[in-house]
């Protein structure tokens, strides 16, 4: 991790209108769906959650990594 942005409707700046990665969690039979994004913006890369308007900077060899993982699934 490594900075915290709090941009409101601003997902394309971070490549999140178009995600590398979208996973939906659901952490109980009560409890919501949950997801998580890894955006790509040129070599920078940002993840974001649901219920949440931050953005986070992403070590972009880390997001490469999970990116690989997940796809490999």
């Amino acid at each position: 991790m490594e900075d915290w942005f709090r941009k409101k409707n601003r997902p394309a700046a971070y490549g999140c209108d178009k995600p590398a990665l979208k996973a939906t969690l659901r952490l109980g039979p009560a409890k919501p769906e949950a997801w998580f994004e890894v955006c790509r913006k040129d070599a920078a890369a940002y993840g974001r959650r649901s219920e949440d308007d931050a953005v986070l900077k992403l070590d972009p060899q880390k997001a490469d990594e999970l990116l690989k993982a997940f796809k490999e699934i």
